[in-house]
C-alpha cells in the first residue's frame, strides 16, 4: 500500500486533519518519515522543518505534492520546480496522490 507523509507548519490545523482523513478513507497508509514515504505532501505556508522535509524528499527522488488552498499557488510557488504536483484544494491533493500512486479510483 502507498505510504504518504504530510508535512506542515503549525498553521495547517484543520486542513491537515481533513487531508489525513481523506487519504485514510482512500486507502493510503500514513508514513512517519520522509524515508518511509512513497509520496510527500508539503502543506504551505511551511516552517523550517517542513522545508527541510521537502529538500530531503526531493533529494531522495520522492513524489512530492505542494498543497496550499490558494488560487495563487502557481505564482507563489514558482521557485519549487522539482515538485511532482501542486494542489489548491483537498480534492486536488487527493487526486494527485491517487494519480502518483497509479490508481484511477
Amino acid at each position: 500500500m502507498t505510504k504518504v507523509l504530510i508535512t506542515s507548519g503549525p498553521a495547517a490545523g484543520s486542513q491537515r486533519i481533513r487531508l489525513e482523513t481523506a487519504l485514510k478513507e482512500a486507502g493510503f497508509d500514513r508514513a512517519f518519515t520522509v524515508e518511509k514515504a512513497d509520496i510527500v505532501i508539503v502543506m504551505l505556508p511551511a516552517d523550517a522543518n517542513t522545508h527541510a522535509d521537502l529538500g530531503v524528499a526531493i533529494g531522495m527522488a520522492k513524489k512530492t505534492i505542494l498543497f496550499r488552498p490558494d488560487p495563487e499557488l502557481e505564482r507563489i510557488c514558482a521557485r519549487y520546480q522539482q515538485v511532482t504536483a501542486k494542489a489548491i484544494s483537498l480534492q486536488a491533493a487527493l487526486e494527485a496522490c491517487l494519480r502518483l500512486a497509479g490508481r484511477t479510483d
